[in-house]
């Protein structure tokens, strides 16, 4: 059984070391721009859809006079106001499509 130098196991070690931590901080440093861009892209689309948001749900109780000998009836009227909106410019290439994702799509649209 031959036994390895230790020089050369610390130099590897040393190596490894340096390469896991460049390419550490390569990765934070590209995932954080990278980031950054897209929310620089999206943020007029995201000003938009929130200054247009105005579907609401909200519920109305009404609870009438009660007397001693009647029982509590409470109205509930529920009041939705959100409007489904579907992307009709958007086109989907059905044959790259697994038959899961075919059956998915196929449900949602029937919704």
């Amino acid at each position: 059984m031959r036994i390895p130098k230790i020089g050369n196991l610390a130099e590897n070690l040393i190596i490894i070391i340096v390469v896991g931590l460049l390419g550490g901080v390569i990765g934070y440093t590209a995932a954080t721009k990278s980031h950054k861009v897209t929310l620089e892209k999206v943020q007029p689309t995201l000003d938009k859809a929130i200054e247009k948001a105005t579907n609401e749900i909200t519920n109305k109780i009404e609870v009438p006079k009660i007397k001693k000998s009647q029982g509590v009836e409470l109205i509930l009227t529920p009041q939705n106001e959100q409007i489904a909106v579907r992307d009709t410019c958007m086109s989907i290439d059905w044959s790259k499509l697994s038959d899961g994702q075919k059956r998915r799509l196929r449900r949602w649209l029937d919704d």
